[in-house]
């Protein structure tokens, strides 16, 4: 049994959470906060809807510490395939194995919704990110068309 749990994120009790780790995750991926502001806001204010618009955000815990989280959805271009819109483990989880828990997670629950592939982009500047994605079977399928920087990863779903 893994060391992490996963339960729904709740608006009313996980908004500032998930916001503060969807900002930390825009830190880590692209060095920056201005992707983040511009997409959610100076404070965040628009990634709480964000998550509700056809997203599974689930929070992982270690204990009753929330360390982390997944945003799950459809990629829309192809709705067959599932989505990761995020992964993201807070600083002192990092490193200890908790990321293939959070892949783990993903891809059975994308599975168990009848997915048969899973899509992520991730920017090409994330090397640390690259390596676990690739370690874990995620194989690059090409940059994102409007944004080359960032490119897609998809892995099947077996």
């Amino acid at each position: 049994m893994g060391k992490l749990s996963f339960r729904a994120f709740n608006p009313d009790r996980d908004g500032k959470l998930v916001t503060a780790f969807a900002r930390d995750e825009a830190l880590c991926s692209f060095g920056d906060h201005r992707r983040f502001e511009r997409m959610f806001g100076r404070d965040g204010e628009r990634y709480v809807p964000w998550l509700q618009r056809g997203r599974k955000a689930m929070l992982a815990y270690e204990g009753e510490t929330p360390v982390g989280m997944v945003v799950l959805g459809t990629y829309k271009p192809d709705p067959t395939i599932g989505y990761v819109a995020q992964y993201y483990l807070i600083e002192q989880a990092r490193g200890r194995s908790l990321g293939d828990e959070l892949d783990t997670f993903a891809c059975q629950s994308l599975r168990d919704k009848g997915f048969t592939h899973a899509r992520l982009r991730a920017s090409l500047s994330n090397i640390r990110a690259l390596r676990f994605y690739r370690r874990r079977g995620w194989y690059d399928v090409g940059p994102h068309p409007r944004k080359p920087e960032l490119h897609y990863f998809e892995k099947p779903l077996q």
